[in-house]
């Protein structure tokens, strides 16, 4: 048996503070066959770690597990009683040895918007990225624009930022993506996630904490 080990790096968007006085639970599956999907580990605290990123190793099987076995990780982080992060899961593949894993977590207020695909076309390298939160209405060709963020296709990843006094609980919001190429032509990209329900409806209030004014 030979174990490995990935660093799972659990990140915060930089101007985000994390309250005091957290609990914290962790749950690993891995999804290398879609189908069947196999928990992997579950972990809990209601201490949250101090150092950022925060380090949360997945141990691997090498003789269970091949090379670019394909890992999901949920992360949910309460402050009394109330979340303060979207459900949203985590894709990370192990890479073969030990090595780290970027996790972008996403509280309330912030998306965390990572790039799926591109179309194969040439572009600027400094190219801006566009996202826009979007709210279908019940019109189905008819929707309402929430917020839209600028950034650059080069960067590893986005975080979209929105007022949560805005979101409607039950309610799914749709991510739409496009890239500047040369000419200052947009086109389509693909963005995980695509479709994410902003506010459950059993959630009562869900506290806006590190939102910068």
């Amino acid at each position: 048996m030979t174990q490995h080990r990935i660093n799972a790096l659990l990140h915060f968007p930089p101007d985000y503070e994390v309250p005091e006085g957290c609990d914290i639970n962790i749950r690993v599956q891995n999804i290398t066959n879609r189908t069947v999907p196999i928990l992997h580990g579950i972990w809990g605290s209601n201490t949250l770690p101090s150092a950022r990123p925060i380090n949360f190793g997945v141990s691997v099987d090498s003789n269970l597990n091949a090379v670019g076995s394909r890992y999901v990780i949920n992360v949910k982080i309460s402050h009394q009683n109330t979340a303060l992060l979207l459900d949203i899961e985590r894709e990370f593949h192990w890479a073969g040895g030990d090595h780290d894993a970027d996790i972008y977590l996403s509280p309330v207020g912030y998306i965390a918007v990572e790039k799926t695909w591109m179309p194969r076309i040439g572009y600027p390298a400094d190219s801006k990225l566009y996202v826009k939160l979007i709210e279908p209405v019940s019109d189905e060709n008819d929707e309402t624009l929430v917020c839209e963020g600028v950034g650059l296709t080069g960067e590893p990843n986005f975080y979209l930022k929105y007022d949560p006094s805005m979101i409607k609980p039950g309610r799914l919001y749709t991510l739409v993506g496009s890239f500047e190429t040369y000419g200052q032509r947009r086109l389509s990209l693909g963005l995980h996630p695509a479709k994410l329900i902003l506010k459950p409806n059993d959630v009562v209030h869900l506290a806006d904490f590190g939102a910068s004014t």
